[in-house]
């Protein structure tokens, strides 16, 4: 029989505590998302995980601790799926639009997580600083930056009408965050989707050179990828 390697038995610890970890992070989402930051416990976290308050502990200091780390790698996860979406291609408005296909299934698939994040940051800059810190403020100044590249080059390149695409990118955020909230608590779910594009459309309308307003997104992406 072979022998293991000193990295193969330490792979089988710290993979535990790596599973330990992230159903920690799943109850906490489900907590904070259910009771709120302010009324969720460390006792309730570590029940609903399955584990004793000790174990919460011993990798989390503090309920403050545990719902930053909850935020920084899901917060990554969100902005990487956005990236990704913005770099799959050259043309702008097709990028723009499946960064909103991106931004709603994440929602979607991801609804605790949305709506904690909602009603901490009401999707502020501002609030993400006070209530989540400088670096993750720091991350959502990039995201946005980001998007904001790509409405500007859009803008140069004549695809949308001429404006700040700066201002284009806060829009696309604070319509996407606040509206999406109030999908997520008061629509059923097999509207939601439907509701999200209406929301597409008609932000594109505003943003779209009048002759190209008139069409849908799709259409409209679809044209500019044939030019």
């Amino acid at each position: 029989m072979p022998r293991m390697s000193r990295a193969d038995a330490a792979g089988g610890p710290v993979r535990a505590l790596e599973a330990r970890r992230q159903a920690i992070l799943e109850a906490a989402e489900q907590v904070f998302a259910r009771s709120g930051y302010d009324r969720a416990t460390m006792a309730e976290i570590a029940g609903r995980a399955g584990y004793s308050a000790a174990n919460l502990y011993n990798l989390f200091a503090s309920k403050e601790a545990l719902f930053r780390a909850l935020f920084e790698e899901r917060g990554e996860e969100f902005r990487a799926r956005l990236r990704e979406a913005l770099a799959a291609g050259p043309d702008p408005r097709r990028a723009i639009d499946r960064a909103f296909d991106s931004a709603a299934e994440y929602a979607l698939t991801n609804r605790d997580l949305f709506l904690i994040y909602i009603r901490v940051t009401q999707g502020f800059e501002w609030k993400v600083r006070q209530e989540l810190g400088e670096q993750e403020a720091a991350r959502h100044r990039a995201l946005v930056e980001d998007v904001a590249q790509v409405f500007e080059r859009g803008i140069r390149e004549g695809q949308f009408v001429a404006g700040d695409g700066r201002l284009y990118a806060l829009a696309m955020f604070g319509a996407m965050t606040s509206v999406y909230a109030w999908l997520l608590e008061n629509e059923p779910p097999d509207r939601i989707e439907e509701r999200l594009r209406a929301l597409r459309e008609m932000l594109f309308r505003l943003w779209l050179p009048a002759a190209e307003a008139r069409r849908t997104p799709a259409r409209a992406a679809s044209a500019g990828g044939r030019r």
